[in-house]
């Protein structure tokens, strides 16, 4: 027997099959990764989306966004920076709020529509770090905020303190 939430999962989702689409979407919500589940904790500064993506490895926990805050646009891989609050604001105006976890990754399953502006603001700091919109045409973030930095992004992203 798996105790690992697959079998609850696979349950909520055949039920939520018999009752129509809007319980498949709670079933599936219900059974989202926990920000300090140990999954949740590893591969900072990885591009994350590209796993958690229908028919990739991850596919039980789909991303439209994810990434890894850090103390500097320098710094290694790891270890990253938790309680950093991540505001996205996609193409239409919608506002997406996060915060890091205890290593520093952030996730959403919200649907964006790109590009993005971002807002990075340390736990208890009052100063924010913004990246305007228009560089961030996806959710991979780490694929572009990585060190050497790719596609014009600044480095890591990171929030002062």
């Amino acid at each position: 027997m798996r105790s690992d939430g697959f079998r609850r999962r696979d349950a909520l989702k055949g039920t939520a099959m018999r009752h129509g689409p809007s319980l498949l979407a709670l079933a599936l919500a219900a059974c989202a990764l926990d920000p300090n589940d140990p999954k949740a904790l590893r591969n900072l500064g990885e591009e994350c989306v590209s796993c958690h993506r229908p028919g990739k490895k991850a596919a039980d926990w789909p991303f439209t966004a994810g990434g890894t805050t850090y103390a500097t646009p320098g710094d290694a891989a790891s270890p990253g920076v938790g309680g950093v609050v991540v505001t996205l604001t996609d193409a239409r105006g919608k506002v997406v709020t996060l915060r890091s976890n205890r290593s520093g990754n952030f996730w959403t399953h919200e649907q964006l529509a790109f590009p993005v502006a971002v807002v990075l603001q340390r736990d208890g700091s009052e100063q924010r770090r913004t990246v305007a919109s228009g560089p961030c045409k996806a959710g991979t973030c780490n694929g572009c905020h990585t060190v050497p930095p790719l596609n014009g992004a600044p480095g890591r992203l990171w929030a002062p303190r």
